[in-house]
């Protein structure tokens, strides 16, 4: 049960094990708003920011793999023809606040709220969740009643995210360096399978598979360096399941 391919072991990735393949294509221009407002005075700057995700649309199509030939069935037959898929990236809204304890140091505040939610249209429309029956012309009530119950009761939640963070200012000769500090909070906004029926084996296996995820806290810090004419910032963001590193830099003339 160890091997490649087998229940506990790695995964067969190989052409002859495809039991079913998805086609997606497309090609969209969409829209959306972005708003946002800044008042400040000598010492506090409080701003906030609506960002509307865009709306676009794909078409996506089943079809036979491989592997189903062992099964007898014909390697090539569609599954579901193309579908039109909406996939609609999550709106946001922020509000911020940043103090100026001197002229050194500047303590910073963010909240925002992500609706991740929106990756989840309620149809399942495109997604490889489908093969298990919903669509399928060959699939019994059994597999249909359970490609339902899957794609219906997935779930991914909405996330409130809080960052906080400090920037110390040092004038040094031609330079002017910035040390900067921070964490942030990023509750889970993994998708997980909510189970209509505990007592059935395989939406029990979804359930088990397809279960929510962790919050995290990640670290960050970050160093910068301004001349008269360039610009330099480096920074990395640590948390248990993703390290990012980054560096950009601006040139003036």
């Amino acid at each position: 049960f160890v091997g490649t391919g087998q229940q506990f072991g790695p995964p067969d990735f190989s052409d002859p094990n495809v039991l079913v393949e998805q086609q997606q294509s497309g090609d969209d221009v969409a829209v959306a708003v972005n708003a946002g407002f800044l008042w400040r005075n000598d010492r506090w700057s409080v701003g906030g920011a609506l960002r509307q995700g865009p709306n676009f649309e794909y078409s996506s199509r089943f079809l036979f793999g491989p592997a189903v030939a062992s099964l007898g069935a014909t390697p090539g037959v569609e599954i579901q023809g193309p579908t039109p898929v909406e996939f609609h990236v999550p709106d946001s809204y922020s509000v911020g606040a940043s103090y100026r304890l001197n002229d050194a140091i500047r303590l910073n505040f963010e909240y925002d709220f992500v609706r991740y939610s929106e990756l989840l249209n309620g149809d399942g429309n495109g997604r490889p969740v489908e093969t298990t029956g919903k669509f399928s012309q060959f699939a019994d009530a059994q597999a249909r009643f359970e490609g339902e119950a899957l794609v219906e009761n997935l779930r991914i939640d909405d996330a409130n995210q809080i960052r906080v963070g400090a920037e110390w200012i040092l004038p040094r000769g031609a330079a002017v360096w910035a040390i900067r500090l921070g964490t942030w909070y990023d509750p889970d906004h993994k998708q997980w399978f909510e189970n209509p029926d505990p007592t059935n084996r395989i939406l029990r296996s979804y359930e088990l598979n397809l279960a929510e995820g962790e919050d995290e806290v990640h670290v960050a810090a970050g160093l910068g360096a301004a001349f008269s004419r360039f610009r330099i910032d480096g920074a990395f963001d640590l948390s248990p399941r993703i390290n990012t590193f980054s560096v950009t830099s601006v040139f003036f003339w």
